[in-house]
């Protein structure tokens, strides 16, 4: 077995601490033990011959000599404890942003909550999405904006509503009334 090979079924052993065995193909995929079916297809369809069973214990004792299977399980542990310690740095980050902008939002008198995966941003007097301007948004920002967006829009319709009453009014006033008594 070259070391390449070697290294691959070191690595799948870290990475699998209860494998005791694993299945090695001709161009050194590795299938666990219980994969057998998996690892006899795929050396079919490539033209290998059979997959090779080859134990932690033969992989140790092949790999002794470098001390290649130390290296390669350390190695598999530090970068799952950074991935795992970065993962952590990020959902601090983002968790102390939200407190931010939650508290920023409701400085503004907005009441932002998380509504299934997206945020939702809404006002003290807030009935249900019917009855009450809302806003929507993957972000709490966002939700805030678009919430900003519909009372605009809504101020904006009512305004116009109340010009064209007026106009009405005004035209209904300055009618002349042909004849006809008021």
């Amino acid at each position: 077995m070259n070391k390449s090979f070697l290294a691959s079924v070191v690595e799948v052993f870290a990475t699998y601490p209860e494998a005791n065995a694993v299945y090695l193909c001709e161009d050194g995929s590795v299938f666990l033990e219980e994969r057998i079916n998996l690892a006899q297809n795929y050396s079919r369809e490539n033209r290998f011959g059979a997959p090779q069973l080859v134990t932690r214990e033969d992989a140790e004792a092949m790999d002794k000599a470098t001390g290649k299977v130390q290296e390669v399980v350390d190695d598999i542990k530090a970068r799952k404890d950074a991935e795992a310690a970065a993962a952590d740095q990020a959902a601090k980050a983002v968790a102390e942003q939200e407190a931010k902008d939650i508290a920023a939002a409701a400085a503004d008198g907005v009441i932002v909550k998380k509504d299934g995966d997206a945020w939702l941003a809404h006002r003290n007097d807030f009935i249900n999405l019917q009855e009450s301007p809302a806003g929507y948004g993957d972000s709490i920002a966002k939700a805030v904006e678009n919430l900003k967006a519909r009372e605009a829009s809504l101020e904006e319709a009512a305004a116009n509503q109340t010009a064209q009453d007026a106009a009405r009014q005004a035209e209904k006033d300055n009618k002349p009334n042909n004849g006809k008594r008021r």
